[in-house]
């Protein structure tokens, strides 16, 4: 899902470093409760966070961004120490790749 999600911002113009753990939750029920094979996925993706994208994106948020909500936002993703600590916090969620770390 992070990676869906990573690729719908590039669509965008955007570089997505992290996706929240809550956003990945938010849209997985999404998906599940409404059938939605892998193709309709990033439908789902769009609907949800194209508003938050298309903003980022005329805006000109610095790059690479964080996919955080609700509400749904695209903000500077934080580097180094704040990473880290953001990491801590959600206990090693996956990010954009679905990796941990």
């Amino acid at each position: 899902m992070a990676l869906a999600i990573s690729e719908v911002a590039e669509e965008y113009g955007l570089h997505v470093a992290y996706v929240q753990p809550g956003v990945i939750i938010d849209l997985m029920q999404k998906v599940r409760t409404q059938n939605f094979g892998a193709r309709p996925e990033r439908f789902l993706i769009d609907d949800a966070l194209g508003g938050a994208f298309a903003t980022a994106a005329r805006e000109r948020t610095p790059q690479p961004v964080e996919v955080a909500g609700p509400p749904w936002e695209c903000r500077p993703h934080a580097d180094g120490a704040d990473a880290a600590t953001a990491e801590a916090e959600t206990g090693g969620a996956a990010n954009e790749t679905g990796q941990t770390g």
